[in-house]
């Protein structure tokens, strides 16, 4: 999990190091404000943060344009989850 500095709000990247070639990282925001939505992975004891990442708010940022410093690893089930949830999001049936 990142923290960028700009706007002080913590971000999960998403994207896997090795196909990171333009300094971009896909991200999601992690909210303070805990809601159980079925769009919303709630990080748990396992992490220093805690929060829910919104997983309907994904996007993409320039790395190199915003400060930013890795804080913690998250747990490979939570991830599994975090993907499952944008996987929803994005994906369509091909007609």
């Amino acid at each position: 999990m990142g923290k960028f500095s700009r706007d002080k709000d913590i971000k999960k990247i998403l994207q896997n190091a090795d196909i990171n070639i333009n300094d971009e990282a896909i991200i999601c925001p992690i909210a303070s404000n805990m809601r159980p939505l079925n769009l919303r992975v709630l990080l748990d004891d396992r992490t220093q943060i805690q929060g829910d990442v919104i997983c309907e708010q994904v996007r993409t940022i320039d790395l190199l344009a915003r400060k930013h410093k890795v804080v913690e690893p998250i747990p490979k089930d939570l991830l599994k989850r975090v993907l499952e949830a944008v996987s929803v999001i994005v994906d369509f049936e091909d007609e």
